[in-house]
């Protein structure tokens, strides 16, 4: 009888007593995943989980059901990098107001969301959040290094204070959040710990609601990777000529809103066609990536470099005057020429680029695709080409959609060259 009494109390613990919607009344005992994913009446259920006194909690008893539908909503609808702080807060509702911690592995890589909004690195506090990182992801295919780990502050979740007296407490994971990439979840208590209403079955409601976070991440991930690759271009991993034409109308109708100016740079490879005919495309393919890597060095994080031709490169400045656009573009094209190419040869292959530059100064009015700004730095880009090429140009200042018409680009020739 001592085994059946064992089992009995077993059975009993791993139950939820449910309650009807009006008082008095009970309902039969429904066991943990009936109670997550009953579709019916799903609203009308409450629980007996009491939830801590809290500024942003209700005293009240909660209610499983309805809480678990109203957080897949919420976590379903979110498609962008909101999905953890949303996650963190109303998470909230089961850990008694007790912050979480995610720690996202990506092969090898190891980024902490907290909600500290200035962590230490080198406090005691991180220094916790690490070890339990690497306890947690000991068996990971490749161990954690401590300098491919990275923290971030998570946004619209309850600021947490960082004290040398915080506990961390792995929560159930890690979970797969795609190929070699894990989830998983601490929770952030005090040096006295409030266990009241903390259950199994506590546990169970964040285990099933961290496993569809970490589903929803790799979806997330796994669309951001398809938009890219929809956007980028293979060979030299600059953005493509159609992600070109999203950006400079965006762009173009911020100019107009804002009358702010807008430049263009249109670079062209010199005698591209000699170097596929004497050296093979192979070697110009590796001129195409090297090319396309120096320019994305060269350019500031606001500027969208795009692969526009099959040897031409269109670089959109926004916020950037005339003379600031040639300054960059004579610069990036003095790195062009600087550059040894590979090969396979002793002696490196020296390669020129020729540069055409336009700018919108706000005035005025630009379409909404940017075609003048198009046009104007490809005037230029051709008068770069017949005035002896490895140089770059300057389009004639434009006011207006007609503005410049006729008028020849000016030659911008540093006294270097």
């Amino acid at each position: 009888m001592k085994w059946l009494r064992r089992y009995w109390l077993q059975g009993k613990n791993s139950l939820l007593t449910v309650f009807a919607s009006s008082p008095g009344k009970r309902q039969n005992l429904m066991t943990m995943p009936q109670l997550a994913f009953a579709a019916a009446g799903s609203g009308e259920g409450s629980v007996i989980v009491p939830v801590a006194a809290n500024g942003t909690i209700p005293k009240n008893h909660f209610r499983p059901l309805s809480f678990l539908q109203d957080f897949f909503n919420a976590i379903t609808d979110i498609q962008d990098a909101r999905l953890l702080p949303t996650a963190n807060r109303l998470l909230l509702q089961l850990t008694n107001g007790q912050p979480l911690v995610f720690a996202e592995y990506r092969q090898g890589n190891l980024l902490i969301h907290t909600s500290c909004r200035n962590l230490d690195r080198d406090g005691v506090f991180a220094k916790k959040l690490v070890q339990a990182c690497r306890d947690t992801y000991r068996k990971a295919p490749r161990p954690v290094n401590r300098k491919n780990i990275q923290f971030e502050t998570l946004g619209g979740a309850a600021e947490l204070q960082e004290t040398d007296s915080l506990g961390v407490t792995p929560l159930p994971g890690p979970h797969p959040c795609g190929t070699g990439c894990f989830l998983a979840a601490f929770l952030v208590s005090g040096p006295q710990r409030e266990r009241t209403g903390w259950s199994r079955e506590t546990d169970q409601l964040l285990h099933f609601c961290l496993q569809h976070v970490a589903i929803r991440l790799r979806e997330i991930n796994a669309l951001a990777a398809l938009r890219l690759n929809a956007s980028t271009d293979p060979l030299t991993g600059v953005y493509n000529r159609r992600f070109f034409h999203e950006v400079l109308s965006r762009e173009s109708e911020r100019s107009n809103r804002h009358h702010q100016p807008l430049s263009l740079i249109i670079l062209d490879i010199d005698h591209f066609k000699v170097i596929n005919d004497t050296f093979g495309h192979l070697t110009g393919d590796r001129v195409l990536r090297e090319i396309g890597r120096i320019t994305r060095e060269s350019i500031r994080t606001i500027d969208t470099v795009c692969r526009y031709g099959g040897e031409e490169f269109a670089i959109i400045l926004p916020q950037t005057e005339l003379e600031a656009a040639s300054l960059i573009a004579e610069r990036l094209r003095t790195s062009i020429a600087e550059f040894p190419f590979s090969t396979g040869e002793e002696r490196p292959l020296v390669v020129t680029a020729s540069l055409g530059v336009a700018c919108w100064h706000g005035s005025g009015y630009l379409s909404g695709q940017g075609t003048e700004l198009i046009q104007a730095a490809d005037r230029a880009l051709y008068a770069a080409k017949d005035t002896g090429r490895n140089r770059t140009c300057t389009a004639p200042e434009s006011q207006g959609p007609t503005a410049g018409k006729g008028r020849k680009p000016v030659v911008f020739v540093p006294s270097a060259c």
